[in-house]
C-alpha cells in the first residue's frame, strides 16, 4: 500500500490492484488534528505550515484548503520550525533535540543536522541566515549552534556546525530570534534574562532583565529595537546599544502589561512586526494566550528616537559568516554552578544592566 499525497490517491496491491482517490487528507474543519505547537506563513508560496504532534499540515492561504500533509517528520513532538530564504526548505526541530530539513514540495527529508541534547535539548528556536545559507538553533540545553545549510554525504552532521556556544544562560533557553540586518541573535531563558549575541563570532553583547521567565524575544526590524515578553504578561521594548546608529547606550523605551481587565492578565504567545519605508507605517501584531489579537502603532517610537533602518550586512566586505570557531563555554555565569541548574536551585546571582521595577 502507498499513499500519493500530491495526487490524493491511495494505491493498494494484492491479487487485485486498486487505486482510491480521496478529497480530504485530514480533518478540514480545524487547522490540525492535534494541538498546534507552532505555525509559519510563507508570503512567497502563500501557504501556512502548521505543526501538531509529529506531523505538519500545509494549507493554501488563498482558498483555505488543505494541500498536503507531512506525517511522522520526527520521533517526538515538533517544537520549532523555520523556512529557508527561498521558502523551498522547511527546517524542523523536535522535543528530543532532533533537527531535520525537508523539501517542501516533495516532503522528503534532505538533511539531518547535529542534534542537541536528547535528555534536555528540546529545540526552542530555529532561524535562517538568509544569504549566509546558515541555520541557527537554540535549545533547552542552553546551547546555540550555527550549522551550514549544506548537505555533504561525505561529512557527518557535527562537521557542518561552524560554531557553537554552550552554557549561554543559567537555565533553559526557551525562545530566540535572529536579526540578519543587525548581525545579532537574541535568546530568552528561564533565568528571567534576555541575552544578545554577535552572530559572526558568537560574542556576548548585552543582557536585559525581565520579571519572570522570558517567553518571547523579537527584533523589531529594520531598527535596532528589541521586544521581550515574559510569562506573566509583561512586555518591554528596548533600544539597543548599537553605535554609530545609537550612541546613548541601551534604553528601555516602554513597558506595559497585557491586561484584558483589572483582574485578567494574558501572556503573549505570538508577535510580528511590519514596517513600510514609503509610508512610515510601523505596526506590531500581538496574539496572547486568551486568543486576543491586537495591532499596535509603533511609529511614535520612530519619531521620538529619530530611528533609521539599519543594515550592517549588505555590502560589508569585512564579514565572514562562514567563520569556523571551536565550540566553547560561555563564561558570563562562571561563578554559577551548572549542577544547580539541573537541580532547579534558585538564581542568587545579581542581575546586570537595567533594573526593572514591577508596578502593582
Amino acid at each position: 500500500m502507498r499513499v500519493v499525497p500530491k495526487h490524493r490517491r491511495m494505491i493498494i496491491g494484492s491479487r487485485v490492484f486498486k487505486v482510491f482517490e480521496y478529497q480530504k487528507p485530514f480533518i478540514p474543519d480545524v487547522s490540525d488534528d492535534n494541538p498546534i505547537l507552532c505555525a509559519l506563513f510563507s508570503d512567497i508560496r502563500f501557504e501556512f505550515y502548521i505543526a501538531g504532534g509529529r506531523q505538519i499540515n500545509i494549507w493554501n492561504a488563498k482558498n483555505g484548503k488543505p494541500i498536503r500533509c507531512l506525517k511522522n517528520c520526527v520521533d517526538s513532538d515538533i517544537t520549532a520550525m523555520a523556512l529557508d530564504k527561498e521558502h523551498r526548505k522547511l527546517i524542523v526541530g523536535s522535543h528530543l533535540g532532533k533537527i531535520k530539513v525537508f523539501d517542501i514540495l516533495s516532503g522528503v527529508c534532505t538533511n539531518n543536522l547535529e542534534n542537541h541534547s536528547e535528555e534536555n535539548g528540546e529545540i526552542s528556536f530555529i532561524g535562517y541566515g538568509d544569504d549566509d545559507l546558515s541555520i541557527i538553533t537554540a535549545a533547552w540545553d542552553r546551547t546555540i549552534k550555527i550549522h551550514k545549510d549544506d548537505r555533504d554525504e561525505q561529512k557527518k552532521p557535527p562537521e557542518n556546525v561552524m560554531r557553537a556556544k554552550r552554557l549561554c544562560h543559567k537555565k533553559d533557553i526557551i525562545c530566540g530570534d535572529y536579526s540578519h540586518n543587525l548581525g545579532l541573535m537574541a535568546t530568552g531563558g528561564r533565568d528571567n534574562k534576555t541575552r544578545v549575541w554577535e552572530y559572526e563570532r558568537m560574542k556576548f553583547e548585552d543582557e536585559f532583565p525581565s520579571f519572570n521567565e522570558v517567553s518571547i524575544v523579537k527584533f523589531l526590524k529594520p531598527f535596532p529595537v528589541l521586544l521581550t515578553a515574559d510569562n506573566t504578561g509583561w512586555i518591554h521594548i528596548w533600544l539597543l546599544d548599537f553605535p554609530p546608529h545609537n550612541t546613548d547606550g541601551k534604553k528601555l523605551i516602554v513597558s506595559w502589561r497585557n491586561n484584558h481587565s483589572l483582574e485578567k492578565v494574558s501572556p503573549l504567545s505570538a508577535i510580528d512586526s511590519y514596517y513600510n519605508a514609503d509610508t512610515g507605517d510601523f505596526w506590531m501584531i500581538m496574539g496572547d494566550e486568551s486568543g486576543m489579537v491586537k495591532i499596535q502603532d509603533l511609529s511614535p517610537i520612530i519619531r521620538e528616537y529619530n530611528l533609521k533602518p539599519v543594515d550592517v550586512v549588505t555590502g560589508n566586505t569585512k564579514r565572514n559568516p562562514h567563520r569556523n570557531l571551536e565550540i566553547e563555554n560561555c563564561t558570563i555565569d562562571k561563578n554559577f554552578a551548572p549542577s544547580e541548574v539541573v537541580e532547579g536551585a534558585a538564581d542568587d546571582a545579581t542581575d546586570k544592566g537595567t533594573e526593572l521595577k514591577e508596578e502593582p
